[in-house]
């Protein structure tokens, strides 16, 4: 049991480092020539959400929908089978279904801001700009935010300044960056003053 367990890892990583590497059906055939292995496994989860994103690189949005409705049948509480349906929903343009699926994704694992941001995306993609900011304000807390991630925002917030389709843009984003600033600075001066 633990040797198959080894082996399941391996597989598993050797699989991912293609993807990474941008080698999706290498990555895609290494998963399906050994499902024999993993099929019968617990972890066999993680193997149909890699297969998905396999299936999505691929452009075969059938099948990695069918993959990943199995995963999440078996693993509702994943957020990372969320995400990736969210991707695949961004994909086939279903802008609902993927903002959707990140705010589930988001409330399962709430302190990753990187849902907060897919969703606010799926609202821009969907149209509705209001919207858009309202999941950003819902989900920005000043202090699981790293560096990494508020790039993130502020390429957003660029995108968004740019886009002539947003007729009040400039206010918009003027009003979330002092919503932001209120949320990050004001919280630190009430903490030094001991509120």
């Amino acid at each position: 049991m633990d040797n198959e367990l080894t082996i399941l890892k391996k597989i598993f990583k050797k699989a991912y480092q293609l993807y990474k590497a941008n080698l999706y059906f290498e990555s895609f055939e290494l998963i399906r020539n050994t499902s024999e292995i993993w099929l019968e496994f617990p972890q066999k989860v993680r193997f149909l959400n890699l297969l998905g994103l396999n299936f999505i690189q691929l452009n075969n949005l059938e099948e990695a929908e069918r993959v990943l409705m199995e995963a999440f049948a078996i693993a509702p509480e994943d957020h990372r089978i969320l995400d990736t349906l969210g991707e695949l929903f961004l994909k086939t343009e279903d802008f609902k279904k993927a903002e959707k699926a990140f705010l589930v994704a988001r409330k399962l694992d709430f302190f990753n801001f990187k849902y907060t941001i897919k969703s606010a995306k799926a609202a821009l993609l969907s149209g509705n700009y209001r919207r858009m900011f309202r999941r950003l304000k819902e989900g920005y807390i000043p202090e699981i935010i790293d560096s990494k991630q508020e790039e993130v925002l502020k390429k957003l917030l660029s995108d968004i300044l740019h886009n002539e389709k947003i007729v009040h843009r400039y206010k918009m984003v003027k009003n979330f960056r002092s919503f932001c600033y209120d949320r990050k600075y004001k919280r630190k001066e009430r903490f030094t003053l001991g509120f």
